[in-house]
């Protein structure tokens, strides 16, 4: 938030709170500041608001002396003036070039405006921080999300892939093991049929 010329002005006056401050010297240090350049009535205004604001030990400044002021902003842009108020402007020109200071009411404005503007700045960090940590927390819950997803999704194709009950089974037949006892039984058939031969042939020999 940009300051206006009022708080700018007591900035400068709480700075200068020692060695005090010339109403010129003021004048001179805000129209350093971009945008602070005084009109004459804009001079005017904040001549008022200075008056409150700023105090000698032996002279306060008074709407009296404001008025003497404007006869002065008269004579500088050119304008005719009498004699006395030539005198009078000269005399609140002269009084301005004393040292002026803060009082305890600006400054203790000043002080709360300050607190203020600390106070916006700790809620924006502290909303910034906010953000943040919200964030964090959401971006935490999309990554629990979606591996709870992942895993549901590696279950379902574990489990699409996985046999159906009642399971298929496939019997592989040996056939090496049955074909060797073919044979051995083919042979065994054999030799009984040779063994029974001989018999019948030893019998006939016999009856003869």
């Amino acid at each position: 938030m940009k300051p206006n010329r009022y708080i700018k002005a007591m900035e400068i006056g709480l700075a200068r709170e020692k060695e005090g401050i010339s109403y010129f010297d003021l004048i001179a240090e805000l129209e350093k500041q971009p945008d602070f350049k005084f009109g004459n009535e804009s001079e005017l205004t904040f001549l008022v608001w200075f008056s409150q604001n700023f105090r000698r030990s032996d002279k306060d400044l008074t709407r009296g002396d404001v008025q003497k002021y404007r006869w002065h902003i008269k004579q500088r842009n050119g304008d005719n003036l009498s004699v006395e108020q030539q005198r009078t402007a000269e005399v609140i020109v002269n009084d301005l070039k004393y040292k002026y200071w803060l009082n305890g009411e600006a400054s203790k404005q000043y002080l709360d405006y300050q607190e203020l503007v600390e106070s916006r700045k700790a809620a924006t960090q502290a909303k910034k921080q906010s953000n943040i940590s919200i964030g964090i927390a959401i971006f935490a819950l999309l990554v629990s999300a979606g591996v709870g997803i992942l895993s549901v999704i590696v279950d379902l194709v574990a489990y699409y892939k996985s046999p159906v009950p009642p399971y298929d089974v496939k019997i592989m037949e040996d056939n090496t093991r049955t074909q060797q006892l073919e044979r051995e039984n083919g042979q065994l058939k054999e030799e009984l049929y040779k063994a029974e031969m001989m018999l019948e042939a030893y019998d006939s020999d016999t009856l003869k």
